[in-house]
């Protein structure tokens, strides 16, 4: 754990979610075909569990990434939950760093 793990604060991972929160916010305004690309390597890279965690914490995920499928949400509140949700949350927020951080898109 780092510094802010250990004591369980929930600061460091609010500032993170809030600044990729307004990166999805302006991909959305932003229509040209290398954002268009960026929101489909999310998509392809985040499953619906993935997005469902994020968009609790990145609302602005949904503006680039529509919601198919509504019918996992009670399913997922109970798994965000649990004692590994912590770790869930990092392995989905790298899913997503991985998916917009490339060589032609350095982030």
């Amino acid at each position: 754990y780092g510094k802010f793990d250990a004591l369980r604060q929930r600061q460091p991972v609010a500032v993170l979610c809030q600044a990729l929160d307004a990166y999805c916010e302006a991909l959305a305004a932003d229509t040209d075909g290398q954002s268009l690309a960026l929101c489909a390597a999310i998509a392809s890279a985040l499953n619906v569990g993935g997005l469902e965690v994020l968009r609790g914490l990145m609302p602005s995920l949904s503006k680039i990434v529509p919601d198919d499928d509504s019918t996992n949400n009670q399913a997922l509140a109970v798994q965000r939950q649990t004692d590994g949700a912590l770790s869930q949350l990092f392995y989905y927020l790298s899913l997503f760093l991985r998916a917009i951080a490339t060589p032609v898109t350095p982030v």
